[in-house]
């Protein structure tokens, strides 16, 4: 989805977006998780994209 195809609307999300993180009802906070790992663990890393273990986006750090 893109917001260019809903601009139509986008006062309305924008007002419901505003009231529902004022109310608590969604959360911004704790919205990425970062990794620490060696470049040949990515693998293993990116399959939390697809098991739920990771919280909004997935940022990994790569150690030396």
């Amino acid at each position: 989805m893109l917001i260019f195809d809903h601009l139509d609307i986008l006062d309305e999300v924008v007002r419901d977006l505003t009231k529902w993180v004022q109310d608590g009802t969604i959360s911004t906070e704790a919205c990425e998780t970062v990794v620490q790992a060696k470049f040949e663990d990515l693998p293993t890393v990116y399959q939390k994209l697809f098991t739920g273990a990771n919280q909004g986006k997935l940022i990994t750090e790569l150690l030396q």
